[in-house]
C-alpha cells in the first residue's frame, strides 16, 4: 500500500505556519477544529499515512503556549446525543477529552456551553465540570471485565494502576485468533493494543480483590470475561460488562422455551448462554445488575445516583 500521507511533513509544515500567523497577530491567535483532535480514525482510513493523532502531535509542538478551550451545544447535552464510534455522550466525551488534554501537557482554559436556553441537562453538566478533581494517575487499580479494545481505551493515562483481569483473558487478549485481531488492537494490523507493556494481576477463576469487590468468571462474550460484584448497604452490584448488551437479554422466551435472549454477539453461544444465567441467578433483581452497554445506563449516569447509600 501507498502512503498518500507524509505525517512529518505535515506537522513540520503545520505548526510553522501557526507560527508564522500567531506572528501576524500580535502574538494571539484563535484556532477552530472541526472533527476530532485525537482518535481521528476517520481521517487514518481515508488517507493512508495519517495518523489518528497527527492534529495532536502538530499541537503539541505549540503546547507551550496553547490554551484548550472545549466546546459542546447544550443541545446535544440535553438529547444525550452518543458519540457512535465510541458509545458515550457529548458530554461524557468533554470530560474524557479534559483529561487527555491534561494528560498531554495541555492547559485547558475552559468549557463553553453553546446554544443555552436554560436546559436542565446543561446545568448539570456545569456542576460535573464544577466538581471536577480526580486525575487519570490517581487512580490506584481497574478491574477490567474484558480486554477489548473499547474497554481498554486510554489505558495509558492511568499510569499509576494496577490492572486486573481474568488469566484467560489475558493470554488469549496477547495472542487472539485472527477473527478477533480487530477486538483486540492485535500488532499486525498496525496497531498498538493500549495494554501492550502493562503488567497485569491474573486471576483463576472466583476471587475477592479488596473487601467487598469480588470477581468471577462469565465467558461468552470473549474467552475469559469476568464480572465485577461491589458490595453495598443496598445489596450486591454486578457489573457485567459485555455480557450482555440489553435488560431485554435477561428476559426468557417461554415460546422457545429459552430461558434468557440471547444477544447478538458473542464468541460462544455455550458459555454466554450459561454466564447469564449464572447472572441472574447470582444477583438480587435486574436493579442490581449493570451492563455497560445498555441505553439505561446513559440515564443512570445522568441522574448523579450514588449507589449503595
Amino acid at each position: 500500500m501507498r502512503t498518500g500521507f507524509d505525517n512529518e511533513k505535515y506537522l513540520r509544515m503545520q505548526s510553522e505556519h501557526i507560527r508564522q500567523r500567531i506572528e501576524q497577530f500580535d502574538h494571539k491567535l484563535y484556532l477552530e477544529f472541526g472533527g476530532k483532535l485525537f482518535d481521528d480514525y476517520h481521517a487514518s482510513r481515508v488517507l493512508p499515512g495519517f495518523a489518528p493523532d497527527s492534529k495532536l502531535k502538530m499541537l503539541e509542538q505549540l503546547s507551550d503556549h496553547a490554551e484548550i478551550v472545549i466546546v459542546i451545544s447544550a443541545g446535544d447535552i440535553e438529547k444525550n446525543k452518543v458519540r457512535g464510534d465510541l458509545g458515550i455522550t457529548y458530554d461524557i466525551d468533554v470530560l474524557r477529552l479534559i483529561d487527555a488534554f491534561k494528560e498531554r501537557g495541555f492547559f485547558v482554559g475552559s468549557v463553553v456551553i453553546t446554544q443555552y436556553s436554560g436546559q436542565a441537562g446543561a446545568m448539570a453538566f456545569k456542576g460535573k465540570l464544577e466538581n471536577l478533581g480526580i486525575k487519570c494517575s490517581e487512580i490506584t487499580d481497574i478491574i477490567f471485565t474484558h480486554l477489548h479494545w473499547d474497554h481498554v481505551y486510554y489505558l495509558d493515562r492511568f499510569v499509576n494502576a494496577d490492572l486486573h483481569v481474568q488469566r484467560t483473558e489475558y493470554q488469549f487478549a496477547v495472542n487472539p485468533i485472527p477473527l478477533y485481531y480487530k477486538s483486540y488492537e492485535y500488532p499486525v494490523l498496525g496497531l498498538k493494543p493500549q495494554f501492550d507493556g502493562r503488567s497485569f494481576k491474573l486471576y483463576d477463576g472466583e476471587a475477592e480483590i479488596f473487601d467487598g469487590i469480588s470477581v468471577y468468571p462469565t465467558p461468552g462474550h470473549s474467552v475469559g470475561h469476568q464480572t465485577v460484584v461491589v458490595n453495598t448497604s443496598e445489596g450486591q452490584y454486578h457489573c457485567c460488562g459485555d455480557l450482555i448488551f440489553t435488560y431485554d437479554n435477561l428476559k426468557p422466551v417461554p415460546e422457545m422455551h429459552y430461558d434468557i435472549t440471547p444477544p447478538g454477539r458473542f464468541l460462544d453461544i455455550v458459555d454466554e448462554w450459561n454466564s447469564i444465567v449464572e447472572l441472574k441467578k447470582r444477583a438480587k433483581s435486574q436493579e442490581f445488575i449493570l451492563p455497560t452497554h445498555a441505553p439505561e445506563m446513559i440515564e443512570i449516569v445522568d441522574s448523579k445516583r450514588v449507589y449503595g447509600n
